[in-house]
Protein backbone atom coordinates (compact mmCIF):
# COMPACT_ATOMS: atom_id res chain seq x y z
CA UNK A 1 0.00 0.00 0.00
CA UNK A 2 1.29 3.59 -0.58
CA UNK A 3 1.87 5.54 1.46
CA UNK A 4 0.98 9.52 1.49
CA UNK A 5 3.39 11.66 0.88
CA UNK A 6 3.18 13.94 4.01
CA UNK A 7 5.30 16.54 3.11
CA UNK A 8 3.05 17.63 -0.12
CA UNK A 9 -0.19 16.84 2.01
CA UNK A 10 0.98 19.66 4.36
CA UNK A 11 1.69 21.77 1.92
CA UNK A 12 -1.86 21.32 0.43
CA UNK A 13 -3.06 22.29 3.98
CA UNK A 14 -1.60 25.56 3.97
CA UNK A 15 -2.45 26.52 0.82
CA UNK A 16 -5.91 25.99 2.17
CA UNK A 17 -5.50 27.66 4.74
CA UNK A 18 -3.42 30.49 2.89
CA UNK A 19 -6.12 31.39 0.07
CA UNK A 20 -8.76 31.09 2.76
CA UNK A 21 -7.60 33.93 4.54
CA UNK A 22 -6.49 35.98 1.91
CA UNK A 23 -10.21 35.54 0.59
CA UNK A 24 -11.46 36.33 3.68
CA UNK A 25 -9.53 39.43 3.74
CA UNK A 26 -10.28 40.47 0.96
CA UNK A 27 -13.91 40.12 1.36
CA UNK A 28 -13.77 41.88 4.72
CA UNK A 29 -14.42 45.37 3.52
CA UNK A 30 -17.60 44.44 1.97
CA UNK A 31 -18.79 42.82 5.17
CA UNK A 32 -18.21 45.80 7.40
CA UNK A 33 -19.85 47.66 4.71
CA UNK A 34 -22.85 45.58 5.58
CA UNK A 35 -22.48 45.28 8.96
CA UNK A 36 -22.20 48.86 9.67
CA UNK A 37 -24.99 49.77 7.68
CA UNK A 38 -27.28 47.13 10.18
CA UNK A 39 -25.62 48.85 13.50
CA UNK A 40 -26.08 52.46 12.60
CA UNK A 41 -29.53 51.93 10.61
CA UNK A 42 -28.88 52.90 7.19
CA UNK A 43 -28.62 49.67 4.95
CA UNK A 44 -31.73 51.87 3.16
CA UNK A 45 -28.85 54.42 2.21
CA UNK A 46 -26.85 51.42 0.10
CA UNK A 47 -26.51 52.02 -3.50
CA UNK A 48 -27.23 49.36 -5.58
CA UNK A 49 -23.84 50.05 -7.11
CA UNK A 50 -22.56 49.34 -3.44
CA UNK A 51 -24.91 46.54 -2.81
CA UNK A 52 -24.19 44.77 -6.37
CA UNK A 53 -20.68 45.30 -5.93
CA UNK A 54 -20.69 43.00 -2.03
CA UNK A 55 -22.89 40.46 -3.67
CA UNK A 56 -20.50 39.71 -6.23
CA UNK A 57 -17.26 40.20 -3.79
CA UNK A 58 -19.35 37.74 -1.31
CA UNK A 59 -19.88 35.68 -4.76
CA UNK A 60 -16.62 35.42 -5.77
CA UNK A 61 -14.87 34.52 -1.97
CA UNK A 62 -17.90 31.69 -2.13
CA UNK A 63 -16.60 30.29 -5.23
CA UNK A 64 -12.77 29.99 -3.91
CA UNK A 65 -14.15 28.43 -0.75
CA UNK A 66 -15.66 25.76 -2.59
CA UNK A 67 -12.56 25.15 -4.54
CA UNK A 68 -10.44 25.07 -1.90
CA UNK A 69 -13.08 22.36 -0.64
CA UNK A 70 -12.53 20.43 -3.48
CA UNK A 71 -8.90 20.34 -2.72
CA UNK A 72 -9.71 19.10 0.85
CA UNK A 73 -11.95 16.33 -0.50
CA UNK A 74 -9.48 15.11 -2.93
CA UNK A 75 -6.88 15.16 -0.68
CA UNK A 76 -5.17 11.89 0.90
CA UNK A 77 -4.32 12.11 4.23
CA UNK A 78 -1.22 10.36 6.21
CA UNK A 79 -3.36 7.98 8.97
CA UNK A 80 -1.75 9.97 11.40
CA UNK A 81 -4.19 12.61 10.36
CA UNK A 82 -7.32 10.67 8.87
CA UNK A 83 -9.35 11.47 11.77
CA UNK A 84 -8.78 15.64 12.16
CA UNK A 85 -8.72 15.86 8.14
CA UNK A 86 -12.13 14.42 8.60
CA UNK A 87 -13.53 16.98 10.75
CA UNK A 88 -11.47 20.00 8.76
CA UNK A 89 -13.35 18.60 5.73
CA UNK A 90 -16.80 18.57 7.56
CA UNK A 91 -16.37 22.00 9.04
CA UNK A 92 -14.82 23.42 5.98
CA UNK A 93 -18.43 22.59 4.48
CA UNK A 94 -20.17 24.14 7.32
CA UNK A 95 -17.81 27.26 6.53
CA UNK A 96 -19.39 27.07 3.32
CA UNK A 97 -23.17 26.61 4.04
CA UNK A 98 -23.02 29.68 6.68
CA UNK A 99 -20.87 32.09 3.81
CA UNK A 100 -23.80 30.97 1.53
CA UNK A 101 -26.17 31.70 3.79
CA UNK A 102 -24.60 35.08 4.65
CA UNK A 103 -25.11 35.55 0.70
CA UNK A 104 -28.29 34.70 1.02
CA UNK A 105 -29.56 36.94 3.69
CA UNK A 106 -28.62 39.94 1.28
CA UNK A 107 -31.46 39.54 -0.90
CA UNK A 108 -31.56 41.35 -4.29
CA UNK A 109 -31.70 44.74 -3.06
CA UNK A 110 -30.75 46.84 0.33
CA UNK A 111 -34.70 46.73 0.95
CA UNK A 112 -34.75 42.55 1.04
CA UNK A 113 -32.16 42.15 3.39
CA UNK A 114 -32.76 39.86 6.40
CA UNK A 115 -30.98 41.11 9.36
CA UNK A 116 -31.65 38.23 11.27
CA UNK A 117 -30.35 36.12 8.89
CA UNK A 118 -27.06 37.77 8.35
CA UNK A 119 -26.58 38.35 11.95
CA UNK A 120 -27.52 34.15 12.18
CA UNK A 121 -24.85 33.42 9.78
CA UNK A 122 -22.05 36.06 11.11
CA UNK A 123 -22.73 33.73 14.21
CA UNK A 124 -22.19 30.56 12.27
CA UNK A 125 -19.15 31.33 10.77
CA UNK A 126 -17.54 32.78 13.39
CA UNK A 127 -18.38 29.19 15.08
CA UNK A 128 -16.98 27.22 12.58
CA UNK A 129 -14.01 29.15 12.03
CA UNK A 130 -12.57 28.32 15.84
CA UNK A 131 -13.59 24.84 15.03
CA UNK A 132 -11.49 25.53 12.33
CA UNK A 133 -8.60 27.23 13.83
CA UNK A 134 -8.32 23.79 16.21
CA UNK A 135 -8.22 21.65 13.03
CA UNK A 136 -5.67 23.49 11.29
CA UNK A 137 -3.57 23.61 14.87
CA UNK A 138 -4.24 20.04 15.67
CA UNK A 139 -3.15 18.47 12.06
CA UNK A 140 0.28 20.92 12.46
CA UNK A 141 0.93 19.27 15.55
CA UNK A 142 0.45 15.97 14.50
CA UNK A 143 2.00 16.54 11.07
CA UNK A 144 4.77 17.67 12.96
CA UNK A 145 5.56 14.34 14.99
Amino acid sequence: MKQTNVGFYAQTINKVVEITEQTGEAMNPFFETVRQAIDNGTVSELTETQYKEIKEAFGTGLDNYKKLSTMLTGQKAPIKVVGIHKKFEKTYADYITSCQAMIDSLGDTPADLDVEKFNHSEEQQDDVTETLAFCVQRLSNLLLK
